[in-house]
């Protein structure tokens, strides 16, 4: 799981791999973004004991202040 501090230009540089990667926040606890094997870059938040995820929007459509 790795963690970076996400700013929009970290956000842009991210680049997709073979399989999706979680990427989370080191200011924000159990929130981070998601890349796509695709390129898809997508907010979520882990909340609760199970720690689901819950989708907050695609990047760049949802800006980073707003998720």
């Amino acid at each position: 799981m790795p963690t970076i501090h996400l700013t929009d230009i970290a956000l842009k540089a991210l680049k997709p791999a073979t399989a999706q990667v979680d990427y989370y926040c080191d200011q924000q606890s159990n929130f981070g973004v998601r890349v796509s094997a695709s390129g898809t870059k997508s907010f979520f938040v882990r909340v609760g004991d199970s720690r689901r995820r819950i989708h907050l929007g695609k990047y760049p459509g949802t800006k980073l202040a707003d998720a």
